[in-house]
């Protein structure tokens, strides 16, 4: 079960690549890292359950995302 209440994830450092990329480190406390484990193994079992891949269901949000900021500013979908 995720506890309830707040918790705590710093962007601690950032390393940007010549490629564009980059490389993130995080601060997190004992309850960001349990509930990050706990979203995390929802999100597989989601995906498993439902015959999605992992970064297909990544993909979706994004496009959903992508989605609602052109229906703000009215672009055509």
């Amino acid at each position: 079960m995720i506890e309830d209440g707040p918790f705590r994830i710093i962007v601690d450092k950032v390393l940007e690549h010549e490629d564009g990329g980059a490389t993130y480190t995080f601060d997190m406390d004992h309850a960001a890292t349990q509930s990050m484990a706990q979203y995390g193994l929802q999100l597989i079992l989601l995906c498993a359950a439902y015959g999605v891949d992992i970064q297909d269901a990544f993909d979706s949000i994004r496009t959903l995302t992508k989605k609602e900021e052109d229906d703000r500013d009215g672009a055509p979908t």
